[in-house]
């Protein structure tokens, strides 16, 4: 590709000698497009969608709420929060997966 590509450049020197620099390289981009397409595929955008892999699926049994604490969790909320009124079940989900316990 590089060798196309200074074969294209002395070309265009020779045939224009008062091209700008712009026109220079678009012409030659343009060229090295047209001759190697391939080479200019996106293999990502142009494959299929992603396989799922064998990392863990977020589920929504996966998510961080009160809702899906242990039941000796919520039992623990619930003593927890007679005597702290302040307490409520989203900072306490959150405290409790915070430290694990």
């Amino acid at each position: 590709m590089t060798a196309f590509a200074f074969n294209i450049a002395s070309g265009l020197k020779s045939a224009y000698p008062d091209i700008t620099a712009d026109e220079y390289y678009k012409e030659i981009e343009t060229a090295v497009k047209e001759q190697f397409p391939q080479k200019f595929v996106n293999q990502r955008r142009e494959g299929g969608a992603a396989v799922e892999g064998s990392s863990p699926s977020k589920s929504t049994s996966s998510k961080k709420t009160f809702d899906n604490l242990p039941q000796e969790a919520k039992e623990a909320f619930e003593e927890i929060s007679y005597y702290n009124k302040k307490m409520t079940k989203e900072k306490y989900a959150k405290a409790f997966y915070e430290t694990g316990e």
